[in-house]
């Protein structure tokens, strides 16, 4: 399941936060927030070795489903 509580709008743009609810637990993502897009579930052009030195990474990933 999949929640979206708005904490403030001002002129159209939302500050809030999404939460996921997972089997065991739950992620909250504070928005606005960035995505990292991916193709077929990796990052184009980043390496594991590059991505493992990144400090916050984004927690959502875009896998679009014409890419799987």
């Amino acid at each position: 399941m999949m929640d979206f509580a708005v904490k403030q709008s001002r002129n159209g743009a939302r500050l809030g936060r999404l939460i996921v609810q997972l089997k065991d637990s739950e992620v909250t993502v504070q928005t606005p927030a960035c995505m990292l897009y991916t193709k077929g579930a990796s990052a184009p052009h980043l390496g594991k070795d590059v991505l493992k030195r990144l400090k916050n990474v984004p927690s959502i990933l875009h896998v679009p489903i014409t890419h799987m």
